[in-house]
């Protein structure tokens, strides 16, 4: 055996060292099998992506909480008392529109929908004088709901806690003081927004997304919901 078939013996062909690690081949880009080995820089930056979008996601969720009041961030059954006494504005209100847009918060930017809503009852809270006290926006955190991205697939609203108000339904909403950037939502989320429905008698009633539980047996009429929420406005 010659000196360099002695070599090739102990070391390899040349692709290997004596760890076993295939020098060669990584040099080269390719893995023993052919497949391409990711370069150190794109294997870095796909590494900052990924810790970018865990940071991201991170910062946004810091944003949110202090963007909306102490008790939204705080979700436990509500009795009507603490409907009403956490609430800015009681007020029944048809969605009129609703647009996406954004607001600038800590130095970062989150997605919000502004819903413009006509005030049909105003029932608690300072809605203005005159044409300014019929029609009122209210600005919540989140996206449109299977918001439709450039390429034509649809998402939804990361971190959405927000109930959703479609255009044209009546509502009655329980909606909390605006903190920074203007936003608000309805106290206690889902509890303190009511839509109104007719029952199999044609009355009026109100209905949150739990039913009302914990508030009314089921849908309430909505005198009586209306009557219940005055004697408790101080």
């Amino acid at each position: 055996m010659s000196h360099a078939d002695s070599i090739r013996e102990n070391c390899g062909t040349g692709s290997e060292n004596f760890s076993g690690v295939h020098h060669r081949s990584i040099h080269f880009g390719r893995w023993p099998d052919g497949t391409a080995v990711p370069h150190f820089k794109e294997r870095k930056e796909s590494l900052m992506k990924y810790r970018n979008r865990w940071r991201l996601l991170a910062t946004t969720l810091v944003l949110v909480l202090a963007a909306l009041p102490v008790h939204a961030a705080m979700v436990k059954q509500m009795g009507l008392d603490d409907l009403v006494g956490n609430a800015d504005k009681v007020f029944r209100g048809t969605v009129l529109d609703k647009q996406a847009g954004t607001v600038s918060s800590g130095g970062g930017e989150l997605p919000i929908v502004i819903y413009t809503l006509s005030v049909n009852d105003a029932i608690k809270g300072d809605f203005g004088q005159g044409k300014a006290a019929e029609v009122i926006e209210v600005r919540m955190f989140g996206r449109l709901k299977a918001e439709t991205t450039r390429t034509g697939n649809q998402r939804l609203g990361g971190l959405d806690m927000n109930p959703d108000l479609r255009v044209g339904r009546e509502y009655v909403l329980f909606t909390t003081k605006p903190g920074s950037g203007g936003l608000s939502t309805t106290v206690g989320l889902g509890q303190g927004l009511f839509e109104m429905v007719l029952s199999a008698g044609g009355n009026e009633q109100a209905v949150n997304g739990f039913n009302n539980q914990g508030l009314f047996d089921g849908p309430v009429d909505y005198a009586d919901l209306i009557a219940s929420v005055r004697s408790l406005v101080k």
